[in-house]
């Protein structure tokens, strides 16, 4: 068999040496990156499952087989309720005391994968998807409070939103394949401003100091912009 057929494993590794202290095995050729609340870590394996390991223990709390599938970032927490990303089109959420699907969400397009983690503020789930649309759904029902998409472009670049949303007060900051930085009113999802054509994709989320944004096209210059209105700096 190959490496990658065989049983993967959770590290918990050691800060101060970078040694490998513990290795929890797990019954999945593939695993998604884990979200840790108190001594519990919560991942997705290969198989769509969820897995519950308990750190201090050293094993499986509790599996939740066939709710999701694969997805490199971890998954977000809204109250009691785990929100899971996924290569797929569903944005699928787990009550943790019930430990059952609550709700699911279903995206359309060619690319409708809810990749990104999620971004949980307070009764309001935020997530992006590969189609280009940000979603504010409501964390108790999953219901959609408003959709934003990416401006229609000409075709000759991927429309596609790889990233979580960054919270700066008011707005959510969140930036494209298309080039551009976009500030969204996070109450009722309008467009507050666009960053010109930065050049390039961007994969990478913005990052807020004080009053000013900041991001970088893909290996290209690092740009900054005023948040109240998106003017350059």
């Amino acid at each position: 068999h190959s490496p990658l057929d065989a049983p993967k494993a959770l590290l918990l590794v050691e800060l101060d040496s970078g040694q490998i202290a513990r290795s929890i095995p797990l019954p999945a050729n593939r695993l998604g990156a884990p979200l840790v609340q108190g001594d519990t870590a919560y991942c997705v394996g290969g198989d769509g499952s969820l897995f519950a390991i308990g750190l201090a223990q050293g094993k499986t709390e509790w599996r939740l087989p066939g709710v999701a599938s694969l997805s490199p970032y971890p998954p977000a927490l809204a109250g009691q309720r785990l929100i899971l990303p996924g290569s797929a089109p569903f944005l699928t959420a787990v009550d943790l005391a019930e430990r059952r699907v609550v709700w699911r969400v279903e995206a359309s397009g060619q690319t409708p994968y809810f990749l990104p983690s999620p971004l949980a503020v307070a009764d309001t789930v935020y997530a992006a998807n590969w189609n280009g649309s940000l979603y504010a759904l409501d964390a108790a029902s999953g219901a959609q409070r408003w959709r934003w998409e990416l401006p229609a472009g000409d075709g000759s670049r991927l429309c596609v939103l790889d990233q979580t949303p960054l919270l700066a007060g008011d707005l959510l900051l969140i930036a494209s394949y298309d080039h551009h930085l976009y500030a969204i009113e996070r109450e009722s999802g309008q467009t507050r401003w666009r960053s010109p054509d930065l050049g390039r994709r961007i994969y990478s989320r913005p990052a807020r100091v004080g009053d000013a944004v900041y991001v970088a096209a893909f290996r290209h210059e690092l740009h900054a912009f005023r948040l109240a209105d998106g003017a350059a700096l």
